[in-house]
């Protein structure tokens, strides 16, 4: 993978995450394709598709979030295209209480630059195994 992909995929993690903390729903195009899926299964939501979806999803169920502080990140490119992006991220919430999440993303280069078409987030805890298969 060349540098400028890799740094143009950290930055997209990293838009995410002001997007959604500062609750800039609009710009959310800047991060996802317009057929994107967002599986929110993991942590009690649905899979949502489409930008429009996630966009209402996002304004009605994240709003207890306060901050994603995010880090770890690591990109493999695929003979498709698509870049395999995944990432950590510690999430502050209003209870004050921080939940550790992982993204695991597929992006996509469109005419825009490298945007994201379908993020899967989990949830890892202190019962969490590593397989090593």
């Amino acid at each position: 993978m060349r540098t400028e992909d890799f740094v143009e995929l950290q930055k997209l993690v990293w838009l995410y995450t002001h997007i959604i903390d500062d609750r800039c729903f609009s710009r959310a195009h800047e991060v996802f394709t317009e057929d994107a899926e967002y599986d929110f299964t993991a942590v009690g939501g649905e899979v949502v598709q489409g930008l429009p979806a996630i966009l209402e999803f996002c304004r009605g169920k994240l709003g207890i979030e306060v901050l994603h502080l995010a880090s770890n990140i690591v990109a493999d490119e695929q003979s498709d295209g698509t870049a395999i992006v995944r990432s950590r991220s510690l999430v502050s919430v209003r209870d004050g209480s921080i939940s550790s999440v992982w993204y695991e993303d597929v992006a996509r280069r469109t005419e825009q630059g490298w945007r994201l078409c379908r993020r899967r987030v989990s949830v890892r805890g202190a019962d969490y195994a590593v397989s090593e298969t």
